[in-house]
Protein backbone atom coordinates (compact mmCIF):
# COMPACT_ATOMS: atom_id res chain seq x y z
CA UNK A 1 0.00 0.00 0.00
CA UNK A 2 2.95 2.58 0.67
CA UNK A 3 4.44 1.77 -2.82
CA UNK A 4 0.78 2.52 -4.23
CA UNK A 5 0.88 5.80 -2.52
CA UNK A 6 4.46 6.71 -3.60
CA UNK A 7 3.45 6.22 -6.86
CA UNK A 8 0.61 7.76 -6.79
CA UNK A 9 1.84 10.77 -5.24
CA UNK A 10 4.87 10.74 -7.70
CA UNK A 11 1.99 10.57 -10.77
CA UNK A 12 -0.35 13.61 -9.18
CA UNK A 13 2.73 15.94 -8.42
CA UNK A 14 3.56 15.82 -12.19
CA UNK A 15 0.44 16.48 -13.09
CA UNK A 16 -0.28 19.11 -10.37
CA UNK A 17 3.16 20.91 -11.38
CA UNK A 18 1.45 21.18 -15.30
CA UNK A 19 -2.20 22.76 -13.74
CA UNK A 20 -0.59 25.34 -11.94
CA UNK A 21 1.93 26.69 -14.58
CA UNK A 22 -0.99 26.91 -16.65
CA UNK A 23 -2.26 30.99 -16.64
CA UNK A 24 -5.65 29.71 -17.45
CA UNK A 25 -6.11 27.96 -13.89
CA UNK A 26 -4.16 30.38 -11.86
CA UNK A 27 -7.81 31.17 -9.94
CA UNK A 28 -7.86 27.48 -9.18
CA UNK A 29 -4.32 27.11 -7.54
CA UNK A 30 -5.89 26.53 -3.99
CA UNK A 31 -7.97 24.11 -5.10
CA UNK A 32 -5.47 22.22 -6.89
CA UNK A 33 -2.84 22.22 -4.11
CA UNK A 34 -5.15 21.11 -1.71
CA UNK A 35 -5.95 17.27 -3.44
CA UNK A 36 -3.87 14.65 -1.67
CA UNK A 37 -2.68 11.37 -3.87
CA UNK A 38 -3.82 8.56 -1.24
CA UNK A 39 -3.02 5.00 -4.24
CA UNK A 40 -2.52 4.46 -7.55
CA UNK A 41 -4.72 1.17 -8.50
CA UNK A 42 -4.59 -0.08 -12.45
CA UNK A 43 -5.59 2.68 -13.96
CA UNK A 44 -7.31 4.69 -11.13
CA UNK A 45 -5.89 7.69 -9.27
CA UNK A 46 -7.54 8.39 -5.51
CA UNK A 47 -7.05 11.53 -4.76
CA UNK A 48 -8.67 13.36 -1.82
CA UNK A 49 -10.07 16.73 -1.33
CA UNK A 50 -10.24 18.69 2.04
CA UNK A 51 -13.62 19.37 1.74
CA UNK A 52 -17.07 18.49 -0.43
CA UNK A 53 -16.77 22.15 -1.78
CA UNK A 54 -13.43 21.62 -3.33
CA UNK A 55 -14.65 18.14 -4.17
CA UNK A 56 -17.49 19.48 -6.42
CA UNK A 57 -15.48 22.56 -7.60
CA UNK A 58 -12.66 20.22 -8.86
CA UNK A 59 -15.00 17.83 -10.79
CA UNK A 60 -17.68 20.64 -12.62
CA UNK A 61 -14.50 22.95 -13.41
CA UNK A 62 -11.21 20.87 -13.90
CA UNK A 63 -12.49 17.56 -14.98
CA UNK A 64 -11.15 17.33 -18.59
CA UNK A 65 -8.02 19.06 -17.87
CA UNK A 66 -7.03 16.77 -14.39
CA UNK A 67 -6.87 13.84 -16.99
CA UNK A 68 -5.13 15.26 -19.45
CA UNK A 69 -2.34 16.33 -17.08
CA UNK A 70 -2.69 13.00 -15.30
CA UNK A 71 -2.45 11.31 -19.01
CA UNK A 72 0.41 12.98 -19.72
CA UNK A 73 2.18 12.66 -16.46
CA UNK A 74 1.82 8.58 -16.71
CA UNK A 75 1.55 8.33 -20.26
CA UNK A 76 -1.23 6.47 -19.99
CA UNK A 77 -5.24 6.95 -19.98
CA UNK A 78 -5.72 7.37 -15.90
CA UNK A 79 -9.33 7.70 -14.30
CA UNK A 80 -9.47 9.76 -11.07
CA UNK A 81 -11.52 8.97 -7.96
CA UNK A 82 -11.93 12.51 -5.96
CA UNK A 83 -13.21 11.81 -2.22
CA UNK A 84 -13.61 14.09 0.59
CA UNK A 85 -10.81 13.70 2.94
CA UNK A 86 -11.40 11.65 6.08
CA UNK A 87 -10.49 14.26 8.37
CA UNK A 88 -12.77 16.66 6.87
CA UNK A 89 -15.82 16.89 8.95
CA UNK A 90 -13.15 17.42 11.95
CA UNK A 91 -11.30 20.41 9.75
CA UNK A 92 -14.44 21.86 8.79
CA UNK A 93 -16.26 21.88 12.10
CA UNK A 94 -12.80 24.10 13.14
CA UNK A 95 -14.14 27.12 11.47
CA UNK A 96 -11.93 26.30 7.91
CA UNK A 97 -12.77 28.54 5.15
CA UNK A 98 -13.07 27.49 1.76
CA UNK A 99 -9.56 28.09 -0.14
CA UNK A 100 -11.39 29.38 -3.29
CA UNK A 101 -14.04 31.23 -2.36
CA UNK A 102 -13.14 32.08 1.31
CA UNK A 103 -16.53 31.29 2.43
CA UNK A 104 -17.16 29.64 5.86
CA UNK A 105 -18.95 26.53 4.65
CA UNK A 106 -20.22 26.41 7.97
CA UNK A 107 -22.94 29.45 7.39
CA UNK A 108 -25.83 28.62 5.70
CA UNK A 109 -29.26 29.36 5.15
CA UNK A 110 -30.99 26.36 6.95
CA UNK A 111 -28.77 27.45 10.07
CA UNK A 112 -29.56 31.22 9.79
CA UNK A 113 -32.53 31.24 12.76
CA UNK A 114 -34.65 34.03 10.77
CA UNK A 115 -37.51 36.53 12.67
CA UNK A 116 -38.88 39.42 12.10
CA UNK A 117 -36.35 41.68 12.51
CA UNK A 118 -34.53 39.93 10.00
CA UNK A 119 -37.31 38.56 7.81
CA UNK A 120 -36.96 41.08 4.69
CA UNK A 121 -32.90 40.91 4.86
CA UNK A 122 -33.24 37.11 5.07
CA UNK A 123 -35.37 37.18 1.84
CA UNK A 124 -33.82 39.32 0.15
CA UNK A 125 -30.23 37.34 0.48
CA UNK A 126 -32.26 33.91 -0.59
CA UNK A 127 -33.75 35.94 -3.83
CA UNK A 128 -30.23 37.12 -4.67
CA UNK A 129 -28.99 33.49 -3.98
CA UNK A 130 -31.44 31.78 -6.26
CA UNK A 131 -30.58 34.05 -9.28
CA UNK A 132 -27.83 36.19 -8.63
CA UNK A 133 -27.26 39.12 -10.86
CA UNK A 134 -31.44 39.21 -11.89
CA UNK A 135 -33.21 41.55 -9.53
CA UNK A 136 -31.36 43.33 -6.24
CA UNK A 137 -28.03 43.82 -7.49
CA UNK A 138 -26.18 44.85 -5.16
CA UNK A 139 -27.68 44.16 -2.27
CA UNK A 140 -26.53 46.07 0.50
CA UNK A 141 -27.44 44.48 4.21
CA UNK A 142 -26.37 47.00 7.06
CA UNK A 143 -27.14 46.70 10.85
CA UNK A 144 -25.26 46.74 13.99
CA UNK A 145 -22.51 44.09 14.83
CA UNK A 146 -23.42 40.69 15.92
CA UNK A 147 -26.82 40.48 14.22
CA UNK A 148 -26.07 37.66 11.52
CA UNK A 149 -24.86 39.74 8.59
CA UNK A 150 -21.44 37.80 7.87
CA UNK A 151 -23.49 34.88 8.39
CA UNK A 152 -26.27 36.27 5.20
CA UNK A 153 -23.26 37.12 3.32
CA UNK A 154 -21.64 33.87 3.46
CA UNK A 155 -24.75 31.48 3.38
CA UNK A 156 -25.46 33.62 -0.09
CA UNK A 157 -22.03 32.28 -1.63
CA UNK A 158 -22.73 28.65 -0.28
CA UNK A 159 -26.30 28.58 -1.82
CA UNK A 160 -25.06 29.46 -5.13
CA UNK A 161 -22.10 27.40 -5.21
CA UNK A 162 -24.23 24.46 -4.23
CA UNK A 163 -26.75 24.87 -6.74
CA UNK A 164 -24.64 26.96 -9.28
CA UNK A 165 -21.43 25.51 -9.20
CA UNK A 166 -20.86 26.78 -12.87
CA UNK A 167 -20.74 30.24 -11.28
CA UNK A 168 -17.30 31.79 -9.29
CA UNK A 169 -18.55 33.14 -5.86
CA UNK A 170 -15.79 34.83 -3.20
CA UNK A 171 -16.48 36.04 -0.15
CA UNK A 172 -13.64 39.48 1.11
CA UNK A 173 -13.57 41.65 4.25
CA UNK A 174 -13.13 45.20 2.76
CA UNK A 175 -9.80 45.81 4.83
CA UNK A 176 -8.76 42.13 3.08
CA UNK A 177 -9.52 43.96 0.11
CA UNK A 178 -7.59 46.96 0.89
CA UNK A 179 -4.14 44.93 1.91
CA UNK A 180 -4.57 43.25 -1.42
CA UNK A 181 -4.90 46.26 -3.32
CA UNK A 182 -1.62 47.81 -1.61
CA UNK A 183 0.09 44.80 -2.19
CA UNK A 184 -0.92 44.37 -6.27
CA UNK A 185 0.28 48.18 -6.45
CA UNK A 186 3.16 47.66 -5.06
CA UNK A 187 4.29 44.87 -6.89
CA UNK A 188 2.96 46.26 -10.13
CA UNK A 189 0.38 43.54 -10.41
CA UNK A 190 -2.46 46.04 -11.27
CA UNK A 191 -3.59 44.38 -14.12
CA UNK A 192 -3.60 41.14 -12.14
CA UNK A 193 -6.12 42.48 -9.52
CA UNK A 194 -8.43 43.37 -11.88
CA UNK A 195 -8.73 40.79 -13.48
CA UNK A 196 -9.14 38.67 -10.41
CA UNK A 197 -11.95 40.70 -8.99
CA UNK A 198 -13.56 40.89 -12.11
CA UNK A 199 -13.74 37.40 -13.10
CA UNK A 200 -16.12 36.25 -10.45
CA UNK A 201 -19.98 35.79 -10.85
CA UNK A 202 -20.52 36.93 -7.11
CA UNK A 203 -18.37 39.05 -5.20
CA UNK A 204 -19.47 39.44 -1.24
CA UNK A 205 -17.45 41.99 0.32
CA UNK A 206 -17.99 42.34 4.07
CA UNK A 207 -18.00 45.80 6.19
CA UNK A 208 -17.21 48.08 3.83
CA UNK A 209 -17.59 51.15 6.10
CA UNK A 210 -13.47 50.43 6.56
CA UNK A 211 -13.03 51.30 2.91
CA UNK A 212 -14.83 54.27 3.50
CA UNK A 213 -12.95 55.59 6.69
CA UNK A 214 -9.21 57.18 6.56
CA UNK A 215 -7.74 58.16 3.11
CA UNK A 216 -8.39 55.17 0.60
CA UNK A 217 -8.80 57.26 -2.35
CA UNK A 218 -7.25 54.72 -4.60
CA UNK A 219 -8.80 51.82 -2.89
CA UNK A 220 -12.02 53.16 -3.34
CA UNK A 221 -11.52 54.41 -6.96
CA UNK A 222 -10.27 50.32 -7.32
CA UNK A 223 -13.74 48.93 -5.91
CA UNK A 224 -16.00 51.81 -8.20
CA UNK A 225 -14.06 50.25 -11.26
CA UNK A 226 -14.27 46.70 -9.89
CA UNK A 227 -17.96 47.24 -9.27
CA UNK A 228 -19.13 49.24 -12.47
CA UNK A 229 -17.18 45.99 -14.20
CA UNK A 230 -19.21 43.69 -12.74
CA UNK A 231 -22.29 45.05 -12.53
CA UNK A 232 -22.50 46.14 -16.11
CA UNK A 233 -21.69 42.37 -17.06
CA UNK A 234 -24.77 41.13 -14.83
CA UNK A 235 -22.63 39.73 -11.98
CA UNK A 236 -23.79 39.99 -8.17
CA UNK A 237 -22.88 42.26 -5.65
CA UNK A 238 -23.55 41.83 -2.30
CA UNK A 239 -22.25 44.39 0.87
CA UNK A 240 -22.69 44.99 4.30
CA UNK A 241 -22.16 47.72 6.67
CA UNK A 242 -22.48 48.86 9.89
CA UNK A 243 -24.74 51.78 8.58
CA UNK A 244 -26.95 52.21 5.92
CA UNK A 245 -25.08 54.21 2.50
CA UNK A 246 -26.18 57.37 3.08
CA UNK A 247 -24.04 57.42 6.76
CA UNK A 248 -20.78 55.98 5.36
CA UNK A 249 -18.78 58.96 6.19
CA UNK A 250 -16.08 59.52 3.71
CA UNK A 251 -17.20 57.35 1.27
CA UNK A 252 -17.43 58.98 -2.32
CA UNK A 253 -20.71 60.25 -3.28
CA UNK A 254 -20.74 58.33 -6.90
CA UNK A 255 -20.49 55.03 -4.97
CA UNK A 256 -23.57 55.87 -2.27
CA UNK A 257 -25.26 56.35 -5.58
CA UNK A 258 -24.35 52.78 -6.48
CA UNK A 259 -25.08 51.06 -3.59
CA UNK A 260 -28.51 53.06 -3.20
CA UNK A 261 -29.66 52.14 -6.87
CA UNK A 262 -29.85 48.15 -5.75
CA UNK A 263 -31.88 47.07 -2.47
CA UNK A 264 -30.73 48.18 1.05
CA UNK A 265 -32.45 46.19 4.03
CA UNK A 266 -31.48 45.93 7.65
CA UNK A 267 -31.05 43.74 10.38
CA UNK A 268 -32.12 44.39 13.94
CA UNK A 269 -32.01 42.78 17.34
CA UNK A 270 -33.57 39.48 17.62
CA UNK A 271 -36.98 39.58 19.59
CA UNK A 272 -37.41 37.04 22.51
CA UNK A 273 -38.76 34.38 20.32
CA UNK A 274 -35.86 34.30 18.07
CA UNK A 275 -33.38 34.47 20.80
CA UNK A 276 -34.98 31.12 22.29
CA UNK A 277 -34.95 29.47 19.26
CA UNK A 278 -31.19 30.85 18.20
CA UNK A 279 -30.30 29.32 21.90
CA UNK A 280 -32.22 26.23 21.31
CA UNK A 281 -30.24 25.28 18.24
CA UNK A 282 -26.77 26.35 19.62
CA UNK A 283 -27.54 24.07 22.39
CA UNK A 284 -27.78 21.35 20.34
CA UNK A 285 -25.01 21.77 18.56
CA UNK A 286 -22.66 21.69 21.17
CA UNK A 287 -20.04 19.06 20.98
CA UNK A 288 -20.91 18.90 24.74
CA UNK A 289 -24.25 17.39 24.32
CA UNK A 290 -25.56 19.23 27.92
CA UNK A 291 -29.56 19.29 28.24
CA UNK A 292 -30.29 22.68 28.85
CA UNK A 293 -33.67 23.00 30.09
CA UNK A 294 -36.26 25.55 28.66
CA UNK A 295 -36.31 27.67 32.39
CA UNK A 296 -32.07 28.20 31.68
CA UNK A 297 -32.86 29.36 27.81
CA UNK A 298 -35.77 31.58 28.54
CA UNK A 299 -32.92 33.17 31.47
CA UNK A 300 -30.22 33.88 28.67
CA UNK A 301 -33.21 35.39 26.33
CA UNK A 302 -34.17 37.47 29.00
CA UNK A 303 -30.56 39.11 29.98
CA UNK A 304 -29.27 39.38 26.41
CA UNK A 305 -31.72 41.76 23.91
CA UNK A 306 -29.67 43.44 21.34
CA UNK A 307 -26.95 40.59 19.84
CA UNK A 308 -26.48 37.14 18.77
CA UNK A 309 -22.73 37.07 19.56
CA UNK A 310 -23.31 37.59 22.73
CA UNK A 311 -26.49 35.58 23.32
CA UNK A 312 -24.14 32.64 22.26
CA UNK A 313 -21.11 34.14 24.46
CA UNK A 314 -23.47 33.78 27.34
CA UNK A 315 -24.89 30.09 26.30
CA UNK A 316 -20.97 29.40 26.10
CA UNK A 317 -20.41 30.72 29.76
CA UNK A 318 -23.41 28.68 31.36
CA UNK A 319 -22.40 25.15 29.29
CA UNK A 320 -18.93 25.84 30.35
CA UNK A 321 -19.40 26.17 34.15
CA UNK A 322 -22.20 23.14 34.36
CA UNK A 323 -19.39 20.76 32.37
CA UNK A 324 -16.67 21.96 34.43
CA UNK A 325 -18.61 21.73 37.70
CA UNK A 326 -20.36 18.29 36.58
CA UNK A 327 -23.61 19.92 37.30
CA UNK A 328 -27.11 20.19 35.91
CA UNK A 329 -27.37 23.19 33.70
CA UNK A 330 -30.32 25.30 36.06
CA UNK A 331 -31.08 28.79 36.34
CA UNK A 332 -29.46 29.36 39.61
CA UNK A 333 -26.07 27.88 37.65
CA UNK A 334 -26.58 30.19 35.30
CA UNK A 335 -26.91 33.18 37.15
CA UNK A 336 -23.67 32.33 38.73
CA UNK A 337 -21.71 31.86 35.45
CA UNK A 338 -23.37 35.05 34.01
CA UNK A 339 -22.62 37.04 37.64
CA UNK A 340 -21.09 40.27 36.50
CA UNK A 341 -21.85 39.25 32.57
CA UNK A 342 -24.04 42.02 32.14
CA UNK A 343 -23.67 44.94 34.77
CA UNK A 344 -25.36 47.70 32.65
CA UNK A 345 -23.62 49.05 29.41
CA UNK A 346 -20.38 48.97 29.36
CA UNK A 347 -17.79 50.84 26.79
CA UNK A 348 -14.72 49.22 26.16
CA UNK A 349 -12.29 48.91 23.79
CA UNK A 350 -9.42 46.80 22.81
CA UNK A 351 -6.74 48.79 24.37
CA UNK A 352 -8.46 48.58 27.34
CA UNK A 353 -8.46 44.84 27.21
CA UNK A 354 -5.16 44.38 26.09
CA UNK A 355 -4.27 46.66 28.97
CA UNK A 356 -6.02 44.25 31.07
CA UNK A 357 -5.35 40.95 30.22
CA UNK A 358 -1.44 41.96 30.05
CA UNK A 359 -1.59 42.94 33.74
CA UNK A 360 -3.58 39.44 34.53
CA UNK A 361 -1.11 37.59 33.05
CA UNK A 362 2.58 40.29 34.59
CA UNK A 363 3.20 41.17 30.57
CA UNK A 364 3.56 44.40 28.99
CA UNK A 365 0.83 45.11 26.52
CA UNK A 366 3.44 45.59 23.48
CA UNK A 367 3.75 41.49 24.38
CA UNK A 368 0.04 40.93 23.43
CA UNK A 369 0.38 42.73 20.14
CA UNK A 370 4.16 41.54 19.00
CA UNK A 371 4.53 38.63 17.09
CA UNK A 372 5.94 36.60 20.27
CA UNK A 373 4.83 32.98 19.65
CA UNK A 374 6.25 31.53 23.62
CA UNK A 375 3.12 29.90 25.35
CA UNK A 376 2.12 32.53 27.65
CA UNK A 377 1.85 35.36 25.21
CA UNK A 378 0.02 33.76 22.50
CA UNK A 379 -2.01 32.33 25.41
CA UNK A 380 -2.71 35.86 26.66
CA UNK A 381 -2.74 37.34 23.11
CA UNK A 382 -6.02 34.86 22.33
CA UNK A 383 -7.78 35.29 25.35
CA UNK A 384 -7.40 39.50 25.19
CA UNK A 385 -8.92 38.48 21.29
CA UNK A 386 -11.85 36.28 22.47
CA UNK A 387 -12.50 39.25 25.73
CA UNK A 388 -12.63 41.82 22.24
CA UNK A 389 -15.04 39.56 20.31
CA UNK A 390 -17.09 39.43 23.59
CA UNK A 391 -17.23 42.27 25.06
CA UNK A 392 -16.80 45.13 21.99
CA UNK A 393 -18.86 43.96 19.60
CA UNK A 394 -16.15 44.88 16.83
CA UNK A 395 -15.94 43.02 13.45
CA UNK A 396 -13.17 41.03 13.15
CA UNK A 397 -10.90 42.98 11.18
CA UNK A 398 -10.97 45.51 13.64
CA UNK A 399 -9.93 43.16 16.10
CA UNK A 400 -6.83 42.19 14.16
CA UNK A 401 -5.63 45.69 13.16
CA UNK A 402 -5.72 45.97 17.41
CA UNK A 403 -4.12 43.35 17.81
CA UNK A 404 -0.94 44.71 15.47
CA UNK A 405 -2.75 44.18 11.96
CA UNK A 406 -2.98 40.53 12.48
CA UNK A 407 -5.62 39.04 10.02
CA UNK A 408 -9.00 38.18 10.56
CA UNK A 409 -8.77 34.31 10.28
CA UNK A 410 -5.91 34.86 13.13
CA UNK A 411 -9.04 35.99 15.76
CA UNK A 412 -10.99 33.40 14.23
CA UNK A 413 -8.97 30.90 15.52
CA UNK A 414 -8.03 32.83 18.71
CA UNK A 415 -11.95 32.37 19.18
CA UNK A 416 -12.78 29.00 18.70
CA UNK A 417 -9.64 27.87 20.66
CA UNK A 418 -10.24 29.63 23.86
CA UNK A 419 -14.21 28.69 23.35
CA UNK A 420 -13.32 25.05 23.34
CA UNK A 421 -10.59 25.60 26.63
CA UNK A 422 -13.29 27.37 28.80
CA UNK A 423 -15.86 24.15 28.45
CA UNK A 424 -12.94 21.96 29.42
CA UNK A 425 -9.90 23.56 31.18
CA UNK A 426 -10.89 25.33 34.64
CA UNK A 427 -7.87 27.23 34.75
CA UNK A 428 -8.98 29.11 31.16
CA UNK A 429 -12.37 29.38 32.24
CA UNK A 430 -11.63 31.34 35.46
CA UNK A 431 -9.07 33.18 33.44
CA UNK A 432 -11.48 35.13 31.42
CA UNK A 433 -13.84 35.31 33.96
CA UNK A 434 -11.66 36.95 36.41
CA UNK A 435 -10.82 39.48 33.84
CA UNK A 436 -13.87 40.33 32.26
CA UNK A 437 -15.39 40.94 36.03
CA UNK A 438 -12.31 42.90 36.74
CA UNK A 439 -12.92 44.88 33.67
CA UNK A 440 -16.71 45.37 34.29
CA UNK A 441 -16.05 46.82 37.50
CA UNK A 442 -13.05 49.38 36.77
CA UNK A 443 -15.50 51.11 33.84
Amino acid sequence: MEESRQQAEEVWNKAKEALLKSEKHRIYQDYISSLKADALLENRLILFAPTELVRSKIEHDLDLQIKEALREASGKELEYLLSVSRDSSAKQGAGVRDQLTHLDPQARFDNFVSGTATAFAHAAAVSVSENPGEGYNPLFIYGNSGLGKTHLLNAIGNEVVSSQPEKKVYYVTSEEFTNEFIESVKENRGLAFNRKYRSFDVLLIDDIQFLAAGNRVETQESFFNTFNALYGERKQVVVTSDVPPRQLGGMKERMITRFEQGLTVDVQPPEKETRVAILRMKAAQSRLKIDIPDSVIDFIADQVTDNIRELEGALLRVIALTNLNHQSATVSLAGQALQDYFTGEVQVGPREIIAAVASYFRLAPADLLSSKRVKEVASARQIAMYICREMTGLPLANIGQAFGGRDHTTVIHACQKISEEMTEKRMVYDQVSAITVRLRRQI
